[in-house]
């Protein structure tokens, strides 16, 4: 949904910059891993490229086949980097004193 951001906490284990005005993309799709459905936040200059959308943007979600080669995706979210202010990130593990990061 364009002009709205996704609200709530998002888990993260990973460092998060992000320019204010550069336009980002929510994504919905498939861990090609473990095949899993997954939503990541990418720029949206690159996000297309890196999806090969040419490619993808047609394809069912609900067609997906674990290992397939062609992910499909979903566009969710778009919006510029100034809404990330209002996110609240979380670790997914406990940072712990001894290891130099609290």
């Amino acid at each position: 949904m364009p002009g709205q951001p996704p609200r709530g906490r998002f888990p993260s284990n990973t460092a998060l910059a992000v320019g204010n005005k550069i336009d980002y993309l929510l994504i919905e799709s498939y861990n090609r891993y473990t095949f899993k459905k997954i939503q990541v936040f990418i720029a949206k200059r690159f996000g297309f490229e890196i999806l090969q959308a040419g490619e993808h943007a047609d394809l069912n979600f609900d067609a997906y086949e674990a290992g397939a080669k062609a992910i499909p995706f979903e566009r969710l979210w778009s919006g510029k980097g100034s809404v990330f202010t209002r996110f609240e990130l979380r670790t997914t593990a406990p940072l712990r004193a001894s290891d130099g990061c609290a």
